[in-house]
């Protein structure tokens, strides 16, 4: 792992991270790779963003195979500010959504719309089951209704890529049964 520390926030490059980049750049025939990782460097902008307005204590920053890690101390935000961190990158791939479809990049924009649902799942632990955890302090019912509606978006998901998906990649099914496992692990 590579470690640069920047001020108190430590900077790590799993080698995994690495690899994975390499395989998808290298796989990559249409430029959709270089779309979803500048989506998804938005989505973990806008996070850091809020948490440096918040004032949060960023303890580290982790690039590794299956993503980006951001290890901060959320428990001592206030519990609105602890929404507005995670819901941060969700509204970001949101705006870039409506801006890439007015401008006609529509790949782009389809990158965008589902990085953002995908993070919004309630399912592991993705900011959607951080947000549900939050509001189901105030609101179990809703929490709840977040968790199911995760299964059943999880579930049509996997279905329609199964009827509709003949030239889908297989990490895409993979993604949907860790998504599954991770939801029924949650009962």
């Amino acid at each position: 792992m590579i470690e640069i520390k920047l001020k108190n926030t430590a900077l790590c490059f799993d080698f995994s991270f690495f690899a994975v980049m390499a395989l998808c750049f290298f796989l990559d025939n249409n430029g959709i790779c270089l779309l979803s990782l500048t989506a998804c460097l938005c989505h973990e902008l806008s996070h850091l963003a809020v948490m440096l307005i918040c004032n949060a204590d960023i303890n580290a920053v982790v690039f590794y195979g299956a993503g980006v890690k951001i290890n901060c101390e959320l428990s001592a935000l206030s519990t609105g500010k602890r929404f507005a961190v995670l819901a941060a990158g969700c509204v970001m791939n949101c705006m870039l959504y409506i801006c890439a479809l007015w401008f006609g990049f529509y790949e782009f924009a389809a990158i965008n719309l589902v990085i953002g649902v995908f993070n919004l799942l309630s399912v592991g632990s993705f900011d959607g089951a951080q947000m549900a955890d939050i509001i189901s302090v105030k609101h179990p019912l809703c929490a709840k209704l977040m968790h199911i509606m995760s299964i059943v978006i999880v579930t049509c998901v996997g279905a329609s890529a199964i009827i509709y998906g003949k030239n889908l990649a297989p990490t895409f099914f993979l993604t949907i049964i860790y998504m599954l496992l991770l939801k029924c692990n949650d009962y």
